[in-house]
């Protein structure tokens, strides 16, 4: 490895076309605040040296076309480049005297010898890839835009980190920066082909941002699947890049760590297991990495359908669709194991788990992972076995919350005003609702909880003073659902005014609300009805299981 510095741009400007980000890297992931510390380094001159950058020389034979991959560094070297494209496109639109193109964008962003996708300097990940070439090719547009719309971005951070640069230029930095741009060093090695270029990655990134679990497991099994560019492309996109896109679609990246989680655990039913050692045992075998990038792609299959409640059967999504904000890797193990075994009392089965997840959540609502108690496990010190002698060593008063324990949860537990816990008391609701109304065609999913005594209410009922009014006001003794488009309408009204206005408690299609809408005055007396009245409906839905219900115990 030998260790050279130069400056950014004469190292872009080298023989070498094209510094690529390899299939097996991870995506642009610098932000708001690594942006403006980068930006303070350049306009300040802290530092003569832009960190380092590691890079590996990937020249084809007999070939004027050059590339080297970037193995650490493509964050400093992307983040540069959206700066210079930032600085030409101020010189552009505010028409300054200097020569941008030549001296910059024909230097470091585009290299005139080629045609194509070979003329860009910098080919990132195919994420990011599409909006660093719009920010490029923007520059010579006769549609030229100084900034990009934010319905413009995507998945990628490319464009907001552009727009951020264009915020920080002004007419009296701009001067400073144009210079900076082309002086500003870096510290660079180039790696040689005995180098193991994804532990060199791992080492390297791991030393600043941290990577996530996906970006670990992505480098794991797609290096240790193949060395060369073309294989690691073709595996890529066979199997890795339809599950990192739906992740990336749906914005939770973290939701993409789950489904790594819950795969290691249905693979060595094993919750303990550390999933990112079980992949990085995979990284010296070819085979082994490639099976397992085919049977993470066929177990997705499953993870989507029980995250988008998408069966044929609704019944089980009605009973999916409840457990969602409960969701983690462990229940999305359980779940698919019940599925996959349960065959004809898929429905009873999954009621069980739903039952004790329900009635556990009441009375553990400081519980990170509520499901692991459908199991008696409450640590990392057991081993889930999923065997008839584990279910054998479960007492059954154990197991489920009693009635009397269940109604004391329902009608005190406080849902606070947070947006998780809403939904989980708008589900409860949802449930009770579907249930109970013969109003087939009803959105349910279309509905908003609404505070029958408001949340920030004019005055409060006389016999419920402050403290009583907060003690109660998250419970289920003072929420009903209201179609979502009426229930800013509602906002902060009296009891009154929402039963009686239009589309009122009175008006709806919910029998609940026909139900709530037969009071005359709401207070403390109606806060205890209302409350015993929905726990009724839901001791019927969630009912304490008899000895001929738990067929699941028989099916694991």
């Amino acid at each position: 490895m030998v260790k050279n510095s130069q400056s950014i741009m004469s190292l872009i400007n080298s023989s070498t076309n094209q510094f690529i980000v390899p299939i097996f890297q991870r995506t642009y992931k610098w932000d708001h605040a690594d942006g403006k510390y980068f930006f303070n380094t350049i306009l300040e001159d802290k530092f003569p040296y832009v960190s380092e950058v590691k890079i590996y020389p990937n020249t084809l034979d007999d070939s004027i076309y050059g590339q080297s991959l970037i193995i650490d560094g493509q964050q400093r070297i992307t983040t540069y480049s959206l700066l210079v494209l930032a600085i030409c496109a101020f010189c552009k639109s505010h028409k300054l005297d200097y020569n941008w193109e030549e001296d910059l964008y024909y230097r470091i962003i585009v290299n005139r010898r080629f045609e194509g996708i070979e003329r860009y300097r910098l080919k990132l990940q195919e994420t990011d890839n599409p909006s660093f070439q719009k920010c490029v090719d923007n520059l010579i547009s006769p549609n030229f835009q100084l900034r990009f719309d934010s319905k413009e971005y995507g998945c990628s951070n490319i464009l907001p980190m552009y727009n951020y640069f264009i915020g920080l230029i002004d007419p009296s930095n701009i001067g400073v920066l144009y210079k900076q741009a082309q002086t500003v060093s870096v510290m660079y090695s180039e790696l040689e082909p005995k180098d193991n270029l994804r532990r060199i990655f791992y080492a390297s990134n791991n030393a600043g941002k941290d990577l996530t679990m996906y970006e670990n497991v992505k480098s794991i099994l797609i290096y240790g699947y193949s060395k060369e560019d073309e294989a690691q492309n073709r595996i890529y996109h066979k199997y890795w890049k339809p599950i990192e896109e739906y992740f990336l679609k749906i914005n939770k990246p973290a939701l993409f760590n789950v489904f790594l989680s819950s795969f290691v655990q249905y693979k060595t039913n094993d919750f303990r297991r550390h999933s990112f050692i079980y992949f990085s045992n995979l990284q010296d075998s070819p085979s082994n990495c490639e099976e397992t990038l085919k049977e993470l792609y066929e177990y997705f299959d499953m993870f989507f359908c029980i995250y988008n409640a998408d069966f044929e059967d609704e019944e089980v999504n009605q009973i999916l669709k409840f457990l969602n904000p409960y969701l983690s890797s462990f229940l999305f193990t359980v779940l698919i194991k019940v599925i996959e075994c349960s065959d004809e009392d898929i429905v009873s089965n999954l009621r069980l788990i739903e039952t004790h997840i329900f009635r556990n959540s009441l009375t553990n609502s400081d519980s990170s992972d509520t499901i692991r108690n459908v199991f008696n496990l409450n640590s990392f010190d057991y081993v889930w076995n999923l065997t008839e002698e584990l279910f054998n060593q479960i007492k059954y008063s154990d197991f489920y919350v009693d009635d009397s324990t269940f109604k004391k949860s329902f009608l005190e537990h406080n849902y606070t005003d947070e947006s998780k816990n809403q939904r989980k008391q708008r589900e409860v609701l949802i449930r009770i609702v579907q249930e109970d109304s013969g109003e087939e065609d009803f959105n349910y999913y279309n509905t908003s909880l609404e505070h029958i005594i408001p949340r920030k209410p004019k005055e409060l009922p006389k016999d419920i003073d402050v403290q009583e009014y907060l003690r109660n006001l998250h419970t289920f003794k003072n929420v009903t659902l209201l179609p979502r488009k009426y229930n800013s309408k509602l906002s902060n009204k009296t009891f009154r005014e929402k039963r009686d206005m239009e589309k009122g408690f009175k008006d709806s299609k919910m029998e609940i609300n026909r139900k709530l809408s037969k009071y005359e005055t709401f207070g403390l007396k109606e806060m205890e009805e209302w409350g015993n009245y929905l726990f009724k409906k839901a001791l019927k839905i969630w009912a304490f299981p008899s000895k001929q219900q738990t067929t699941l115990f028989e099916v694991l």
